[in-house]
């Protein structure tokens, strides 16, 4: 018989579309007992509260300015230990395939395994890119890194590795989050049959040399990624630098054929380079 293990969902809002939150949470709330909101300082936090404050197994924490993911992240897991041994989190408008939990539950047992994560399906694409979020031929599959949103992460070893960076505020948070686990000696396991449908950016598909995602992000995002991609490069120096590399060569590649306001983004990315070379590496 499975040990059932303790398990709450922690959603980071900013801003969020209050009629497509209260359908991801009620969807949500069919699979996990508790959930825990962490608004980052959003316009529309007093309508939050208004819509949730009647709910027991929903927990709200309220930041007066939006501090970044890694921060808000970090308060979820704080008020989760002790409490829960698991911790499904979400995006604001990520959403969780019907069985998700099920499918979950069965790897727990494990405990060599940090995260469980499951195949991302992108509202705007309609299926999953592969490669890097799907293997096509596996169920079953350990894997380097993985998003946050979707994640379930053991909330002892979120603990053991020292939690997320707070230094990144967005961007390669998650990767960053992942690698560290591993060098510890954690592992990474997706579920292909687990599905999150999640929205990245304004996806569309494209074509350079083989089908590819544009993603459309804005002009900051481009910035934090290019600025939190080097940043990671030299606090780890055993990191996949040629990956990174390769990365931000095909996002400048990619912008100039398919983008718009190119020339700002291509402006951000190398601001982020820069920056990136700056910034006090958190040890």
């Amino acid at each position: 018989m499975e040990k059932e293990y303790k398990t709450a969902a922690v959603l980071v809002l900013y801003n969020p579309n209050l009629a497509k939150l209260k359908r991801n949470i009620t969807a949500i709330g069919r699979q996990i007992e508790d959930i825990i909101l962490i608004d980052n300082g959003s316009d529309n936090s007093s309508q939050i509260e208004e819509a949730f404050r009647r709910e027991a197994h929903i927990h709200m924490l309220f930041n007066r300015r939006n501090e970044g993911i890694a921060r808000a992240l970090n308060q979820g897991f704080r008020y989760a230990s002790g409490k829960y041994e698991w911790l499904l989190t979400l995006d604001q408008d990520s959403l969780p395939s019907k069985n998700f939990m099920q499918i979950m539950a069965g790897h727990m047992e494990d405990h060599q395994v940090a995260i469980l994560c499951p195949r991302i399906i992108d509202r705007n694409l309609k299926h999953t890119p592969h490669g890097r979020y799907y293997h096509p031929a596996k169920d079953v599959e350990f894997v380097e890194d993985c998003i946050t949103s979707g994640s379930l992460t053991r909330v002892s070893a979120w603990e053991k590795v020292g939690g997320f960076d707070e230094t990144m505020f967005i961007d390669m948070v998650d990767f960053e989050f992942c690698y560290r686990l591993r060098k510890l000696g954690y592992r990474i396991l997706r579920d292909n049959r687990a599905k999150l449908l999640h929205e990245i950016g304004h996806s569309e598909e494209r074509w350079l040399l083989k089908p590819i995602a544009v993603y459309h992000h804005a002009p900051w995002r481009r910035y934090y990624w290019a600025r939190n991609s080097v940043y990671v490069c030299r606090k780890h120096s055993d990191y996949r630098r040629w990956y990174v590399g390769k990365e931000i060569f095909v996002m400048l590649i990619l912008i100039l054929l398919y983008e718009d306001q190119k020339l700002e983004k291509i402006w951000q990315i190398l601001r982020g380079i820069r920056d990136g070379f700056r910034m006090e590496v958190l040890k």
